[in-house]
């Protein structure tokens, strides 16, 4: 089977799926990367990965390239699509071959009236409903945001990121050394990530004399704000801010960190420290609209999800976690064993092929995975809450 991914460039949360492709037996596998790696990116530390791995072929390289691409994604048996331009596939669409678009979700600033019929004729143009164009929902979220388009009914799955697996020979040794009542957050301080709301979370924590330790970890337009407000709250004590940190650095403190804390609204599209925090052992307490949360987290079993615009029910979820020790380690048990067993680019790979051998072959696909990986997405809308279904 030939497979093919197209996307800007290969980065670090595509590798893992990548390679487990390449290893696959029955794969012939290929990733085309339509972009260079930005200088900006590598400034902050980003590898140029599209020259490390050999099944990277280049099309931004010259026009030859690109033709022989072309060539590529129309032969191939299967292409997912990311972040590509149309004229790569619009040669496969008009053949009617067996597409994938990997997406997160679309409408990150909200529904927009203004921009529905351009947005409604692009998206039919890229995924014509009567062309076997399916979607890999790389957000919780991402499906009920193309209905409103009329797309992808009965062809949306779910899926993600699928960052670097570690695996523990002992996870309760792990979870029993981390740090007591230690909490992380991790991202860019940026407006919608509301590292604000970790502030309230320590004033609240502190005003009931609940012991507790909180690192943050990034840089951004907010750093000097969090930095005012805990010298104004005199949470000195309380918060570390640590600026920005290595992958691995951050993989460290995380093995370290008890409580997993993210806080953003429907701009994240997925979340990969979700994955990471969970692989770690921690236990995840999650805003509804970060899109990894739905599809990664049990309620109350391997982490916790809290109303976003409630903040209330966010302390409430990590002051029972504080308080409560052997639940704390329990969900981080799971929460390792979700990842290991379930969430990661083995499973993705192994799921997907299967999912396209049964494509291939004119079979059912109807609830061929009851969960998880490619399992058929329900329509998630934003009001959605653990414990309450689909709305």
């Amino acid at each position: 089977m030939k497979i093919v991914f197209i996307s800007n460039y290969l980065s670090p949360h595509q590798l893992p799926f990548c390679l487990a492709m390449d290893r696959h037996a029955t794969v012939e596998f290929a990733f085309v990367a339509t972009l260079p790696v930005s200088d900006a990116r590598m400034k902050l530390g980003y590898e140029d990965l599209d020259k490390k791995y050999p099944f990277v072929i280049c099309a931004y390289e010259s026009e030859m390239i690109k033709a022989q691409c072309k060539l590529l994604i129309e032969q191939a048996d299967i292409v997912i699509v990311g972040t590509a331009p149309y004229d790569l596939v619009r040669g496969r669409i008009k053949l009617s071959k067996i597409t994938f678009r990997v997406s997160e979700r679309q409408l990150k600033r909200g529904f927009e009236p203004l921009k529905y019929f351009y947005r409604y004729i692009r998206w039919h143009k890229m995924s014509p409903n009567r062309k076997p164009c399916y979607l890999l929902c790389a957000s919780a979220y991402a499906a009920y945001d193309y209905s409103l388009f009329g797309l992808y009914k009965n062809r949306a799955y779910k899926w993600g990121y699928f960052p670097e697996t570690m695996h523990y020979e002992n996870i309760c040794g792990l979870i029993a050394g981390k740090e007591r009542n230690s909490i992380l957050w991790v991202g860019r301080l940026l407006d919608w990530k509301r590292p604000l709301l970790m502030l309230q979370l320590a004033a609240m924590l502190k005003r009931e004399c609940i012991p507790f330790h909180i690192n943050i970890i990034g840089t951004g337009p907010f750093e000097d704000i969090l930095k005012n407000g805990i010298l104004e709250q005199h949470l000195e004590n309380d918060i570390t801010m640590l600026g920005a940190r290595k992958v691995e650095e951050v993989r460290k403190y995380m093995e370290k960190s008890e409580i997993f804390v993210t806080t953003s609204n429907r701009q994240e599209g997925w979340g990969a420290v979700v994955n990471e925090a969970m692989n770690s052992g921690c236990a995840v307490v999650a805003s509804s609209l970060v899109g990894a949360a739905p599809y990664l987290i049990s309620h109350g079993v391997n982490g916790m999800i809290y109303a976003h615009d409630k903040i209330d029910e966010c302390v409430a979820a990590v002051k029972e976690l504080l308080q409560n020790r052997a639940l704390q380690q329990s969900m981080g048990v799971h929460a390792y064993s979700t990842i290991v067993k379930e969430w990661n680019a083995n499973m993705a790979a192994e799921r997907f092929v299967f999912l396209c051998q049964y494509l291939l072959e004119n079979k059912s696909i109807d609830n061929l995975f009851a969960d998880g990986i490619c399992s058929q997405a329900p329509i998630l809308k934003n009001t959605w809450l653990p414990n309450r279904g689909v709305e």
